[in-house]
């Protein structure tokens, strides 16, 4: 076991701890007035389409306390929403950082539910759902975002019991990372 002063404290920290170590990371802009406006927004949305939203769920996962931005219920489904002020980079991928969030929250809730839904939406993505005119178009957009936060179980377990910094670590993994280009761009001798 590890010492626990030198465990990240929330899951936040838990799943950055790894890439915040890397001496390439810049973390983004802070967002928060952007964030919890679209939250807003975006729950409102919802909410007009069927669905029955709370913001800011807390969770705890290996004894790390998260907040879930929107969780919504439709059907049998439950809808784990992650919210990001900033647009991605390349809208094909997702920061691995956010990821690893979202799964967090995936997994603490798993527990308790068997159909869970994690939706990891950026800036660009809200203000496109906000477009949408009618609920199944609102569902299917959701559909199309869910994660398979599975796939990430393993990485977050051993990141939210791994003591900090890890160092850098360079892998398949680094290619959704925020500051990819930065690292691997030869041409800027990265």
């Amino acid at each position: 076991m590890s010492d626990a002063h030198n465990l990240p404290k929330g899951v936040k920290a838990a799943t950055r701890s790894f890439i915040t170590s890397c001496p390439q990371f810049k973390p983004q802009k802070n967002f928060a007035g952007k964030h919890n406006k679209l939250v807003k927004k975006l729950k409102d949305k919802l909410a007009s389409c069927g669905f029955v939203c709370e913001t800011e769920s807390s969770i705890k996962i290996e004894g790390r306390a998260g907040r879930i931005d929107l969780s919504c219920e439709r059907g049998h489904n439950l809808y784990v929403i992650e919210v990001k002020g900033f647009e991605r980079r390349d809208p094909q991928l997702f920061h691995l950082t956010d990821i690893l969030q979202l799964t967090s929250y995936a997994l603490a809730l798993n527990k308790k539910r068997d159909v869970i839904k994690a939706i990891l939406l950026y800036r660009d993505d809200v203000e496109h759902l906000l477009k949408l005119d009618n609920p199944s178009k609102c569902s299917a957009f959701l559909e199309k975002r869910a994660i398979r936060y599975e796939d990430y179980k393993e990485l977050v377990e051993e990141l939210l019991n791994a003591p900090i910094p890890w160092g850098r670590i360079i892998g398949p993994y680094c290619l959704y990372c925020v500051n990819y280009d930065r690292c691997f761009n030869l041409s800027q001798g990265g």
